[in-house]
């Protein structure tokens, strides 16, 4: 209970510093010495005034000719400050006006010199600097922005003031509820800022690369797998090798051996007809029998003497033989496409282990990576497509949870420049606007949070541009 008081008492102390900057209208410190204009009747008109403490929180703002705004002085006094108002009077702009102090011209909009001026004005107190931003038209319209940081002790920051900025500014722009209310992937990928000395885009390319290597790899293992599987083999084991080409040189001398033969015996019997047909002349012919007999007698010698006619050799048994050959270099064939085949497969399932290995090399490291980080919320991880909140996607957690975590984020986003922006905190009730100014004075933050409220009873009222009196 006495935790809620103080935070009632925080609420209560900015609606009066509200209603007192109010009535100054402008009162406050003038930096930049700016007079009064035509158009505004206020000190500050061309100036926004950012006052601060030495613990980087803000202790006052004050805008003048930004956007559509004439100028505006807070004063704020506590962990939480709201802006609030109707719809289109001006609330997030003040929220954008802190950011663009701090960032400079990438945080203002595009139009930043309120129409029919020349020049506006931005102006901080951080304790240990003040800085200066000063918006200009130059002769083609185009706004030129100029920065002035100066350190407590006077002396002016002229090399890189920027920079001096940066290296304590944090992620200024970074809104709790937004980002709660971005899709879980939008969430994760935020997340990653808080996980240093991990390359997210290189390891995600590289797992991507390896993903699709070992797709291809599994898919050509399958196809492989899937022709050797189709190879039917016969029965038994896988029969020896046989020459096929001495099987058909042997053919092949059969053939001509026959032929010979063949030759051979035709010549044989054309003698023996010729033989036949002497003899039938010389009895013809008996006056020339004595001639013809001694050449019959001759040639019947030369015939008897010949060598014997070799036997024919059975060429169907050599064909068979031909045939069992070509039946078992066929098996052969079978068995030989089938080990191609698995060898394929073995060589694609050995890349597609050594692609997971890969895989799992990377996602190890990632998880590494994301348990070094030391995440701001004790069971808050990051998931592959999620933020994580005890195991399960934060989506599933309470609405304080929800804001505990996005808060806890953005206080580790902002760890010197302890200011928070919550733009559209409309949807935070009661309730919750207590809870969001316990964690802001828990942990010395101070949380700006610009809502819809038309009571023009709490915290700042933004009326047309004006803080409302």
């Amino acid at each position: 209970m006495a935790q809620v008081q103080s935070v009632a008492d925080d609420l209560a102390r900015a609606r009066v510093t509200a209603q007192q900057a109010a009535a100054a209208k402008g009162s406050g410190p003038d930096p930049t010495k700016a007079g009064t204009t035509a158009s505004g009747g206020f000190r500050l008109p061309n100036l926004i005034n950012i006052i601060t403490s030495a613990s980087n929180k803000l202790l006052g703002i004050g805008e003048g000719n930004i956007n559509r705004r004439v100028a505006i002085e807070i004063r704020p006094d506590g962990s939480v400050v709201p802006i609030t108002g109707k719809n289109a009077q001006g609330k997030t702009a003040v929220l954008r006006a802190i950011w663009a102090l701090i960032e400079g011209k990438v945080a203002g909009p595009g139009q930043s010199i309120r129409l029919g001026e020349d020049e506006a004005h931005l102006y901080g107190d951080l304790g240990a600097y003040k800085i200066t931003r000063t918006i200009k038209r130059d002769k083609e319209g185009r706004e030129e922005w100029s920065l002035k940081v100066v350190a407590a002790d006077g002396t002016r920051i002229t090399k890189t003031p920027q920079a001096v900025l940066d290296s304590f500014k944090g992620d200024i722009g970074f809104d709790p509820l937004g980002w709660a209310r971005l899709p879980a992937k939008e969430q994760a990928l935020a997340l990653r800022s808080l996980v240093k000395g991990f390359d997210f885009d290189a390891a995600a390319t590289e797992r991507s690369e390896a993903f699709e290597e070992r797709t291809t790899a599994n898919r050509k293992a399958k196809e492989a797998q899937a022709a050797a599987d189709k190879v039917q083999l016969p029965e038994g084991p896988e029969p020896k090798a046989v020459n096929l080409r001495d099987m058909v040189d042997e053919i092949a001398d059969a053939h001509n051996h026959n032929a010979q033969v063949e030759r051979e015996t035709a010549s044989r019997a054309r003698t023996q007809k010729q033989i036949d047909d002497n003899l039938d002349q010389a009895e013809r012919l008996r006056a020339q029998a004595a001639t013809l007999e001694q050449a019959a007698e001759k040639m019947q010698w030369s015939l008897d003497t010949m060598a014997p006619i070799p036997k024919p050799i059975d060429t169907a048994a050599l064909q068979e033989r031909m045939g069992q050959a070509q039946q078992v270099e066929a098996v052969r064939g079978l068995f030989g496409r089938r080990r191609q085949f698995e060898a394929e497969a073995k060589t694609a399932n050995e890349d597609s282990a050594r692609l997971t290995g890969i895989i799992e090399d990377l996602d190890a490291a990632q998880h590494e990576a994301i348990a070094k980080a030391k995440l701001p919320v004790k069971g808050l991880a990051l998931g592959e497509n999620a933020v994580l909140l005890n195991g399960l996607p934060l989506a599933q957690a309470g609405t304080a949870e929800k804001i505990e975590v996005a808060l806890a984020i953005a206080m580790a986003k902002n760890p010197e420049l302890k200011v928070i922006l919550i733009d559209e905190g409309s949807e935070l009730d009661s309730d919750a606007m207590e809870f969001v100014a316990s964690l802001a004075k828990k942990n010395g933050f101070q949380v700006w949070i610009a809502k819809i409220d038309e009571t023009r009873q709490v915290g700042f009222v933004i009326e047309d541009g004006r803080v409302a009196t």
